[in-house]
This record gives structure tokens, sequence and C-alpha cells, in this order.
């Protein structure tokens, strides 16, 4: 596989694990917001529903203290609390605003259909004191029937209270889960981020800086001349492998080119001017074979040239060497001519 898709991959999923981080962080902090607002909430509907419950337990101790005191202002809490502050139905709204399962709607459904049923006990005992029998009104606020009810509305409350907070926490320890899920991922991608670095740190150092720094060596041995040097390292189809095989290529290309040339300058040093540039010289290499082809060619044309003007002056020659020979001869047959004048001045004499 190639270094850059290796890169490109390890790079890819650290991109994506950073993303999933951010929107880890993101998601984490909405379900931290969701959580406070369920304790919000929760803390809303528990503080409603103790509002509830102390306004009905208000009422019963003003409805019992009148009966047992007859004092006026007791009376008149009550009837305040019932006609002008509705603090039992203020909260009721405020818990229905907030939010109430079923059950949870039911149950208080329950308890205020009980303590409505306690108003007309209450009303009767206070009839009974405004007709100065207070013993009769005491036997109503505190006699079995209004106390049984009161056990009732007590318990309704306590279930009331432990619902609301069940269903609340449970909302909370599955937001709590969500987050706790997201931190483990987030944990996960980190290590992925960390490990993905630290093996592209190790597979650049290994694989691709510590080739170059081999092959940037080769290329410095090749501008010196050294075609022999051997690079341990294998070509393949990645790019330092396509690299390294460019290298060698090219070491190979010019170590063809120099045995060429010195084969044919030893050729013509020895006279083979009738040698022939067969090796495919590529590139702009194709100037220097035309360059040994013209130098042959101008060469040989000399050497033609050369045997040429030999044949000339060996013909030249040849013409100097018959004259000679005639003047050799009109010169003997000159002498003889003499010697026989001579010899007949000499038979005169």
């Amino acid at each position: 596989m190639k270094q850059s898709t290796i890169l490109k991959v390890l790079n890819i999923m650290v991109i994506l694990a950073i993303v999933f981080v951010a929107v880890s962080f993101g998601l984490t902090a909405i379900m931290n917001q969701k959580i406070n607002q369920q304790y919000e909430m929760k803390d809303g509907l528990q503080k409603a529903a103790q509002t509830f419950i102390d306004g009905s337990k208000f009422l019963t101790d003003q409805a019992r203290m009148y009966a047992v005191t007859g004092d006026p202002q007791y009376y008149n809490a009550y009837w305040d609390q019932i006609n002008t502050k509705k603090v039992r139905a203020t909260a009721y709204e405020q818990m229905k605003e907030i939010g109430l399962s079923e059950k949870e709607q039911s149950i208080l459904s329950e308890m205020v259909k009980i303590s409505d049923g306690l108003v007309p006990l209450e009303e009767a005992a206070m009839q009974q004191v405004k007709n100065k029998n207070n013993q009769s009104a005491i036997d109503y606020v505190m006699g079995e029937e209004y106390t049984t009810e009161l056990n009732k509305i007590t318990t309704l409350q306590q279930e009331f209270l432990q619902t609301i907070d069940a269903r609340m926490q449970g909302v909370i320890d599955q937001q709590m889960q969500k987050i706790m899920f997201m931190q483990g991922v987030t944990v996960v991608m980190i290590a992925v981020v960390v490990v993905a670095r630290g093996f592209s740190f190790f597979y650049i150092n290994k694989k691709i800086m510590e080739p170059i720094k081999e092959v940037q060596k080769q290329m410095l041995e090749l501008a010196k001349g050294n075609l022999s040097s051997q690079i341990p390292i294998e070509p393949d189809t990645s790019e330092i492998g396509t690299l390294v095989d460019a290298v060698i290529l090219t070491r190979s290309e010019l170590k063809k080119y120099i045995t060429d040339i010195k084969e044919k300058l030893y050729g013509i040093s020895k006279g083979r001017l009738n040698q022939t540039v067969e090796l495919e010289y590529i590139g702009e290499f194709a100037e220097i074979k035309e360059s040994m082809v013209d130098i042959i060619a101008s060469l040989n044309q000399i050497m033609s040239n050369i045997n040429q003007t030999a044949g000339a002056v060996a013909d030249g020659a040849e013409q100097i060497s018959s004259v000679s020979q005639a003047y050799a001869q009109g010169s003997t047959e000159q002498a003889s001519s003499v010697e026989e004048l001579a010899a007949t001045v000499t038979d005169i004499s």
C-alpha cells in the first residue's frame, strides 16, 4: 500500500475521532444540562408537593385549634387559606405545569378527593364551636373518621413523594448512564487519536524519512560519479518504492550510456571506424548518440579523404619515378655517344 494512502487513512481516522470527541463533549454538555433540568424539575415538584401537603396540614391544624380553643383567629386563618391564599390550589397547578406521571396524577387526585372530603367535617366542627358545643367540635376533628382519612392522606403523601423521587431519579440515572457511556467512548476515541498519531509518527520516521535519507545519500553518490553503490531498499509500488526504482533505473541507464560511449571511443582509438551506435539513448541523451554518430561519420570522411590524397600522392610519385628513369636512360645514351665521340677523336688524332 502506498505511503500516502496509509497516511490518508490515519489522518481520516484522527479527524473522525476528533470530530466524535467534539460531538461527544457537546452531547455530554446537553445531557448534563438535561440532568440539571431534571434536578430542577425534581426539586420543583418536591417543593410544590410539600407546599400542598403543608397547606393540607395547615387547614387541619387550624380546624382542630379552633375546635379546641374557639379562638376566631384560627377560624379566620382557615378560611383565608381556603378563599384567598389558596396555597394548595397554587401548588397543585405548579405540579401539573412541571409535569406529573399518570400514577402521580392519580395519587394526587386521590389526596385532593380525601382532603376535600374532610372539609364538611371541619365546617361542621367550626359550626359546633359557634354553637358553643366545643366537645362535639372536637369529636368531629379528632374522631376516628377524621383521623382515618388523615392517615390515608399521610400515606398517599409519602407514596406521592416517593413516586416523584423514583421517577425523577430514574430519568437522572438514565441520563447519567448515557453520559458515562459517552465518556467511555470519548476515552476510547482519545486513545485512538493518540495511538494513530503515535503510529503515524513512527511510520513517517521509519517508512518515509529514513528511506528518503537513503535516497538522498544515493543521489549524492550519483552526483559524485559513483554508479556502483547499492541502495539497501527494495523498490515497490509505493511512492518511496517508486522513487527508489527511479534512482536504480537512472543509475543503470547512465552505466549503459557510459559503457557504450567507452566502447565506441576505444574502437575509434583502435581504428575501427565502421562502428554503429545501436544502443537507444532516451530523452536528451539522444543528442549524445547523434554526436557520436556524427563523430564516427566525420572520422570516416576524413580517413576517406586521406586515403584519396595518399592515392594521388602515390600516382604522382610513380610518374616522377618514370620521368626519372627516362632521364637516366637518356643520360646513359648521351654518355655512350660521348664515349664513342671521344674514341673517334682519339682515332683521328
